[in-house]
C-alpha cells in the first residue's frame, strides 16, 4: 500500500495473481530520485525541502501470474480539480487517461476503487482492438546474442524501462464525453516479448518482463471516453508510484530482501533418511580410527628423575624378591632381610 507525502486519502497498489504484492522499500535513499525531466503540479505550494510527492516500492514478480493496479481514493480527498485522473506505464508502454467518474461534483463524493487488469492494444490480424491483460514473465536474455551495435543500444534503451511499473495521478476539470481516437501510431499487439542480449543489460539483476494475455472482453470501437483536461496547463502529474518488480532471487541479489539463513536452504529429509546418514557416519567413524591391543610394561625407576628403563619378568622378580607358585600366582617378601 503506497501513499504519498503529503497526499492523504489516496492509496495506490499492485495486486499480483489476486493478492497485494508485498512492498519493500529500497535499500538506498539516493534510489528514490525521480527520472531526469520528470516534475510535478503542486497547487498546495513548495513541500518541505527534498520531499517529493514520488514514491518507490520493490514488489516481488512471479512468472506466469497476472497482475493489476488498484486506485483507491477516499472521500476525504482533497480535489484541486473536478476530479483525478491517471495514466501507467508497464515496460515501455504508456496508456490514455482513465478517469474518475464517481465524482459528481468538486464538492460532493463517493469512494473511488478502481482495479485495471489490462490495455486495449491494436490487433494487426483482425484489423480492431483487443483487450489484454498484465502478466509476469521470465525475462529472455540470449547469452550468444549477435545483435549489432545499433540493436544492442535499442536493447539498451528499452531495458531502462523493463522492470518498472508506473502510475501517473493528474487533477483533471470537467469535461465532455467524446469519440474514442486511438492513440497517434497507437499500441499494437505483441504477440511475443522481445528478447535482450546480456551486452545490453550490462549485469542488471532484470529478470522479468511484462507480457499480454489476450482476453474475451469485447472492445466497442464506437464508444465514447472522457475529455482530457488537465488543471495543470502544463500536464503535470501531482505524484507519481514507481513498482519495481523483480523475481525473490532478484530482490535478494538486489540487496532488498535478506538472504535466507543457511539452514533455510538445506533440502529437507525424513526421518528414516536422517537415521540412515547418521548410520553411514558412524560406520565411516569406525573405520577411519584403527584399533590396536594395549601393551603394558613395567617400568623401573633410576636414581635419575624422569629416565625410565623397561623391567622384563626376572629383573621384576628380583627387585622385589618375588617367586612365582605352582598355581601361577607371585608371591612377594616384604621382610627387611
Amino acid at each position: 500500500m503506497a501513499i504519498a507525502p503529503n497526499i492523504w486519502n489516496l492509496v495506490v497498489t499492485v495486486e499480483a495473481d489476486g493478492k497485494p504484492a508485498t512492498e519493500y522499500n529500497p535499500c538506498d535513499d539516493g534510489d528514490v530520485a525521480p527520472p531526469d525531466g520528470l516534475d510535478f503540479h503542486i497547487p498546495d505550494g513548495p513541500l518541505a525541502a527534498g520531499v517529493k510527492p514520488y514514491v518507490v516500492k520493490y514488489i516481488e514478480a512471479m512468472p506466469g501470474a497476472p497482475f493489476r493496479f488498484r486506485i483507491v481514493r477516499l472521500p476525504q480527498f482533497l480535489h484541486h480539480g473536478h476530479h483525478v485522473a491517471f495514466r501507467y506505464q508497464v515496460d515501455n508502454l504508456t496508456t490514455g487517461l482513465v478517469h474518475d467518474n464517481t465524482v459528481t461534483s468538486r464538492w460532493k463524493s463517493t469512494t473511488w476503487n478502481m482495479a485495471t487488469s489490462g490495455v486495449s492494444l491494436f490487433d494487426k490480424k483482425t484489423k480492431g482492438e483487443k483487450v489484454c491483460g498484465f502478466r509476469f514473465q521470465k525475462l529472455d536474455i540470449d547469452a550468444d546474442s549477435t545483435a549489432s551495435p545499433s540493436e544492442v543500444k535499442e536493447q539498451l534503451r528499452r531495458s531502462k524501462k523493463v522492470g518498472i511499473l508506473r502510475v501517473y495521478l493528474y487533477h483533471v476539470q470537467h469535461g465532455n464525453f467524446v469519440d474514442y481516437q486511438p492513440a497517434s501510431g497507437g499500441h499494437h499487439l505483441i504477440s511475443k516479448a522481445a528478447a535482450f542480449s546480456e551486452k545490453a543489460l550490462k549485469g542488471r539483476t532484470l529478470d522479468t518482463q511484462v507480457s499480454w494475455a489476450p482476453m474475451s472482453m469485447a472492445v466497442d470501437p464506437h464508444r465514447k471516453v472522457n475529455e482530457d483536461i488537465y488543471r495543470d496547463p502544463l500536464k503535470r502529474p501531482f505524484a507519481v508510484f514507481e513498482f519495481r518488480y523483480r523475481t525473490m532471487d532478484g530482490l535478494i541479489q538486489e540487496g532488498i530482501v535478506p538472504r535466507p539463513p543457511a539452514k533455510d536452504l538445506a533440502p529437507k529429509m525424513c526421518e528414516a533418511e536422517a537415521r540412515h546418514l547418521a548410520q553411514e557416519y558412524l560406520d565411516l567413524k569406525k573405520l577411519s580410527i584403527p584399533h590396536e591391543p594395549t601393551k603394558f610394561q613395567f617400568l623401573s625407576l633410576s636414581n635419575t628423575w624422569g629416565n625410565h628403563t623397561p623391567m622384563d619378568d626376572d629383573a621384576f622378580i628380583r627387585r622385589y624378591k618375588a617367586r612365582r607358585l605352582e598355581s601361577g600366582r607371585i608371591e612377594v617378601d616384604f621382610t627387611d632381610d
